[in-house]
């Protein structure tokens, strides 16, 4: 078994075996992973070995400041709405569970036009789920909808191939605003308008 070591340092790392009568077999996976150090013991775990709700990885996606505009209609058509985030995204397992969790979102009308904002998510080109809704349009002064939406969705790994996740926010008609108003003197920017999407790969 070969062993490659680094030519540029100028250390020495050594390979102890206790003092015992015993004899000891230690097997290397047929898989590639990370040598996980916690005190004296260490020792690689693939992806998939790993025990049933362990995180086995996490990316963010962060926006600043507002949204508008899009096409208006419904969710599950990817070209409705406003992309939000998007991130790529690959697997380190093809048996784990994907959560998709992002920050409470404010989405809303800039004119009485639509009733119903949404977020959607999807995978690629393919639609996982959407939440939408709003409290009824007399609530409002001049019927103008919004609500604050967030997204809490989970899906099985499609493998261990890069593919796209992504966040989408829209109306079912006119024009909707994300993470602010349509007047700007009213809009924070920077980290103090700051949403986020978090992708999580969970070992199943």
């Amino acid at each position: 078994m070969p062993i490659k070591l680094n030519s540029t340092g100028g250390g020495s790392v050594s390979i102890d075996v206790p003092s015992t009568a015993s004899t000891y077999t230690i097997k290397a996976p047929a898989e590639n992973g990370n040598l996980i150090t916690t005190g004296a013991t260490s020792r690689v775990i693939p992806a998939a070995a790993l025990p049933t709700g362990c995180v086995i990885q996490v990316q963010v996606n962060t926006l600043d400041g507002v949204l508008s505009g899009g096409t208006a209609g419904a969710p599950s058509t990817i070209t409705n709405g406003v992309q939000i985030f998007s991130l790529n995204f690959t697997p380190l397992s093809a048996s784990s569970l994907i959560l998709v969790q992002t920050s409470t979102i404010a989405l809303s009308e800039e004119a009485n036009s639509g009733d119903r904002v949404w977020l959607a998510l999807w995978r690629g080109g393919n639609f996982i789920a959407a939440n939408s809704g709003s409290p009824l349009y007399s609530h409002f002064a001049g019927n103008l909808n919004m609500s604050c939406l967030s997204l809490n969705n989970s899906f099985a790994s499609w493998g261990t191939t890069t593919d796209t996740i992504s966040v989408r926010g829209g109306i079912d008609a006119g024009t909707v605003i994300i993470n602010g108003t349509g007047n700007a003197l009213y809009n924070y920017t920077g980290s103090s308008a700051r949403i986020q999407m978090t992708v999580w790969e969970i070992a199943q």
